[in-house]
């Protein structure tokens, strides 16, 4: 086992709290806005629509979301890297030295 929790464990992790809190995030199909524009392929006239999914509110709880919440590796490398920055400043330690440790475990295979 590494220093940093793999990809998979934060996934894991991130999910569980989520499921725990069940909060309210931006609808995906309408990205929060509540209504869904469509513009008509032949004239480029707009029609504006309620988004059905989220019912005009913009927002879903995350239980109810069939388009869950942004779990990517890019989401998980900066997380980590912001709490690494955060742990040197906070106890004064050489923050590239850990984010090169870090960027080795990653590509090393340990990532999952």
């Amino acid at each position: 086992m590494g220093m940093f929790s793999t990809y998979q464990e934060w996934q894991e992790s991130v999910e569980r709290e989520l499921v725990t809190e069940n909060p309210l995030l931006d609808c995906s199909f309408c990205d929060g806005e509540g209504e869904i524009i469509k513009e008509c392929h032949c004239c480029g006239h707009e029609t504006e629509k309620e988004c059905e999914e989220c019912g005009g509110e913009g927002q879903v709880h995350y239980l109810e979301s069939p388009a869950r919440a942004d779990l990517s590796r890019r989401k998980y490398v900066k997380h980590v890297t912001d709490d690494i920055k955060k742990l040197c400043v906070f106890t004064g330690r050489d923050a590239l030295h850990m984010l090169g440790e870090f960027v080795k475990e990653y590509r090393g295979g340990a990532h999952g």
